[in-house]
């Protein structure tokens, strides 16, 4: 018998060719998304990147971190006032995640790693991920996140009054930036 579900949640990082996933056991939440954002910069992106002053995050348009959701936009305000960098979303439009360099350079190799295999356990799963890279040097790395999500939140009544989300002039729809309230240290 199978432990349940297990949902990737995916960072790919271009410049080192390596991803980080995150396999919620739970629901796939904005809440997720952020812990997500919030694991891989705290355990990987702070150690390759100590003098960043923002991150950028290519997503897609829709999911738990969908562009739309303004759910979505408060808890990456809550991340980014907690890690004190700002973060730059950029949403792929509707119809065209398949640009997204995580769906063609790191889940083909994380299927294949699967291949064959009828998945039991979340830690099952952690090992093949984990096991997962290329001879074009592709490394990945997994974990998971064992945090019981809830479904259905709304957004507080005055974030949209009170929030640094700061929309760019240019599809602004799928595009901004979450201002922290303050520079803080990891």
């Amino acid at each position: 018998m199978a432990d349940g579900v297990a949902i990737p949640h995916t960072l790919y990082d271009l410049k080192m060719n390596s991803a980080f996933v995150n396999i919620g056991v739970s629901k796939d939440t904005s809440e997720f998304s952020c812990d997500s954002i919030k694991h891989w910069w705290t355990t990987v992106g702070y150690n390759l990147y100590p003098n960043a002053t923002s991150i950028l995050i290519l997503a897609d348009g829709g999911g738990s971190n969908s562009s739309r959701h303004y759910i979505f936009k408060e808890d990456l305000q809550k991340l980014v006032d907690e890690i004190g960098i700002e973060i730059r979303m950029a949403h792929y439009p509707p119809y065209t995640s398949k640009w997204n360099p995580v769906e063609h350079r790191v889940f083909p190799h994380i299927t294949r790693a699967m291949q064959g295999v009828i998945l039991k356990s979340h830690d099952m799963i952690n090992t093949l991920i984990n096991r997962t890279s290329t001879q074009t040097g592709l490394k990945v790395i997994s974990n998971i996140i064992n945090k019981q999500y809830e479904t259905g939140r709304k957004y507080a009544a005055d974030f949209k009054e009170n929030m640094r989300i700061v929309f760019d002039e240019y599809l602004g729809q799928w595009n901004y930036r979450a201002i922290p309230s303050r520079k803080q240290l990891c």
